[in-house]
């Protein structure tokens, strides 16, 4: 946005060719081969047009990533998810890398990273590191706190739930044309003023991301407001939802195993890898990325686990 803004377009367009749909992290819908939802070569050129004529573009509306699924016509959560995804791949194999070490899964050495971000550099970066190859192909974990369907922070809930409902309260306030009265039979008294929004869309604001970026650069309150609403109810995926769990057998067995553990140095790791397991499993999402053994004070000292 920078770029666009400084006239250097084409440097722009560079940046947005690196946000091609991940397969790494087998957060798609597809069950067998990728259908292909993400930003490929064939459309990042068509998004990027509608990005730089965008209205919400000229009025400086998007100050997140995210809002470009709002105002931004042909971009979605699924692509925003992918966008993110090559933006902080870096940060991913840093993860990965951690949770292969702390659950014993061997790494492959010297395979190539594919593009991040690096906000130091401000560019495109790629390197030769250790990473989770299974079958020929690349895996990237993403701790499962950070994933939500963020059902809330969508163009046709902004739209009809606030949007329209602003609208709905100022007709009614201005009595415009569009305000229906409702009369009581008996006495003719009136019963209810009203504004449908069916009305609104046909005569003020159709469903349509140009129209709800003028909306919200003449209300921006209402969109501050949506946001903060939205982001109070996105949560982090349950349990439930990557597998049944018997939290009641689960409890037992943990509790089996602590009491297995003998007293001494020799089973110290063991120790420490069962209480990784039963912290997280107590606190989660609120305490997630477990470490074993990180070292502080430039390695003189060790903490045994920390999240």
């Amino acid at each position: 946005m920078t770029l666009i803004k400084e006239g250097n377009v084409e440097a722009a367009r560079a940046n947005f060719q690196h946000l091609n749909e991940p397969n790494e992290t087998c957060l798609g819908q597809s069950q067998h081969r990728p259908k292909g939802r993400g930003i490929g070569n064939d459309n990042a050129d068509d998004l990027f047009e509608s990005i730089l004529n965008s209205e919400a573009m000229k009025t400086d509306l998007v100050e997140h990533l995210e809002d470009t699924a709002i105002f931004i016509p042909g971009i979605r959560r699924d692509k925003v998810s992918d966008m993110t995804t090559n933006i902080i791949r870096q940060n991913l194999i840093r993860y990965t890398q951690q949770q292969c070490e702390l659950l014993g899964i061997p790494l492959t050495a010297g395979v190539p990273s594919g593009f991040f971000w690096d906000s130091g550099r401000m560019s495109w970066q790629q390197e030769h590191t250790a990473m989770l190859v299974f079958k020929n192909k690349k895996i990237l974990l993403v701790p499962k706190a950070v994933v939500s369907y963020v059902k809330e922070f969508d163009a046709s809930r902004y739209h009809r739930h606030h949007a329209l409902v602003f609208l709905q309260e100022d007709h009614l306030r201005r009595n415009t044309k569009l305000v229906q009265v409702r009369y009581n039979k008996k006495d003719g008294s009136i019963r209810r003023r009203f504004v449908t929004k069916k009305d609104l869309i046909r005569e003020e604001l159709p469903d349509e991301r140009e129209l709800l970026a003028n909306f919200t650069t003449k209300y921006p309150a209402i969109f501050a407001d949506f946001r903060k609403r939205a982001a109070a109810k996105v949560e982090a995926l349950p349990n439930s939802e990557f597998k049944e769990i018997d939290v009641n057998q689960l409890i037992d067995h943990l509790i089996s195993k602590l009491r297995a553990i003998k007293e001494g140095n020799k089973e110290a790791g063991s120790y420490h890898s069962l209480m990784t397991g039963i912290l997280e499993f107590i606190f989660y999402p609120n305490l997630i990325n477990p470490v074993k053994e990180r070292e502080i004070d430039d390695g003189r000292k060790r903490i045994d686990i920390s999240f």
